[in-house]
């Protein structure tokens, strides 16, 4: 009669996964309250806007010498190396453009003011201390659009 009802847990193992059970539930709700964790959107965001930084840096001497065939081929060879990015300008504080490279140009918008997303990284140009305009990066979707982007995330392995 004994070997049919099965196995059971003793008191201490049944407290032990009840606290455990408890803590995970406690961690979780953390992470919805609080963001303890990063998304994966946000860590992407935050990098791709230190990218943007970096190449504003390397680009803004060859902005102040007016070299557009220099600043040109430093573009197109940034966005031969990175197939994340689409495309990048280089716009005037009064909204034109000086220089566009990439895939992604009829979606380019010249509104200013707009805050950068995950997808659209936008990084001021300074001439000294004035605002020459800004630098204007077109990134790969950082959602993903399937079923199949979202298990291969980083998080979901």
């Amino acid at each position: 009669m004994k070997a049919m009802m099965g196995f059971r847990l003793g008191p201490i193992a049944r407290l032990t996964l009840g606290l455990m059970a408890l803590l995970i539930s406690l961690a979780l709700l953390t992470d919805v309250l609080f963001g303890v964790v990063p998304s994966h959107t946000d860590t992407q965001r935050r990098v791709r806007q230190r990218i943007a930084e970096n190449l504003a840096l390397q680009l803004t001497p060859l902005i102040e010498a007016g070299d557009t065939v220099a600043l040109g081929k430093t573009i197109q060879l940034v966005l031969a190396r990175d197939p994340e990015m689409h495309s990048i300008a280089v716009r005037r504080s009064d909204g034109s453009t000086l220089l566009q490279r990439g895939a992604a140009l009829a979606a380019a918008s010249t509104e200013r003011g707009l805050a950068s997303t995950a997808d659209h990284v936008r990084v001021p140009v300074l001439a000294g201390r004035v605002a020459w305009g800004e630098i204007d990066i077109r990134f790969s979707a950082a959602e993903p659009a399937t079923l199949r982007g979202w298990v291969d995330l980083p998080g979901t392995k």
